[in-house]
């Protein structure tokens, strides 16, 4: 059973890197515009046929726009909500330090003024 997994866990660490690398590959080498009636311009990138960089011979619905704009909107709070998390989890280590006994000790004084409570007398 232990081998099954270690198996599977293998094939998807490669799996995941080819999806990874086909999606940044997708993202840098495919992209390419489109202009839209109100003067606008669309920018994504994905596979295509034909056509050039800035003339791609297709064309997209407005639910495939938005489809486009979702995605990538939603990819970018990911990565940075990710990269915000990491940078807080190393500031948080750096604050918190972990102290070892022997070096705590040695490093921590009590301050005290000498001053007590007067004496009492008790009597039964």
């Amino acid at each position: 059973m232990q081998n099954i997994k270690h198996k599977i866990n293998g094939i998807m660490k490669y799996l995941l890197l080819v999806l990874f690398l086909g999606y940044y590959g997708s993202a840098t080498l495919f992209y390419h515009t489109h202009h839209i009636e109100n003067g606008g311009v669309i920018v994504h990138s994905h596979i295509y046929k034909n056509g050039t960089e800035k003339n791609p011979n297709h064309s997209h619905t407005a639910k495939e726009l938005v489809y486009f704009q979702l995605l990538s909107e939603f990819v970018t709070t990911v990565t940075f909500l990710g990269f915000s998390f990491e940078i807080f989890k190393v500031v948080v280590r750096s604050i918190n330090k972990v102290k070892d006994d022997d070096n705590f000790y040695n490093h921590t004084y009590l301050k005290s003024n000498g001053l007590r409570a007067p004496p009492s007398s008790f009597a039964i």
